[in-house]
């Protein structure tokens, strides 16, 4: 087992509304960072469209080609790839982080903190309380996807 995992953070320069551009960036990023022996890449925030709010005509299924894309990215290049993007599930848009593993599984987060000064709250649905937050095992540790205010929340008392 591996003992150290790298992790490469993508600093985006997110095309707005161009899901299929956005996509063609990320792989370039993950071609980089394959050669630097990167296990995870982490993507901004709602990185394929931007905080496009306004447009939930962009939101993407669960079972739409920009999640096969990824999904087939993460396994082509053995890494993981994680990020927020808009999803549209039961007509309902989300900002859903995502973490996709290289051998096909992916872990979800919901948003439960909405942005109001990007309209977040208007156009996109929180996660419920109570709702279940996933989790990866990472050997010793656990990588909790949560939003900041829970994240914190969530961490033993010494480490805020």
């Amino acid at each position: 087992m591996k003992n150290i995992i790298s992790w490469a953070l993508y600093q985006a320069d997110t095309i707005w509304l161009d899901i299929d551009t956005n996509l063609k960036n990320i792989e370039f990023a993950i071609q980089r960072s394959t050669k630097s022996n990167i296990d995870i890449l982490v993507c901004p925030e709602v990185c394929t469209t931007a905080y496009a709010t306004k447009n939930p005509e962009y939101a993407q299924s669960m079972h739409s080609p920009m999640i096969n894309k990824l999904k087939f990215l993460a396994n082509n290049y053995d890494i993981a790839i994680c990020g927020s993007f808009m999803i549209n599930e039961n007509d309902k848009i989300y900002n859903r982080f995502l973490f996709f593993t290289p051998d096909g599984v992916i872990y979800k987060y919901d948003k439960a903190h909405l942005f109001s000064l990007a309209e977040e709250n208007i156009y996109f649905t929180k996660r419920c309380a109570g709702e279940k937050v996933s989790c990866i095992r990472v050997e010793l540790c656990d990588i909790i996807i949560v939003d900041g205010k829970l994240f914190f929340s969530a961490l033993p008392r010494q480490y805020y």
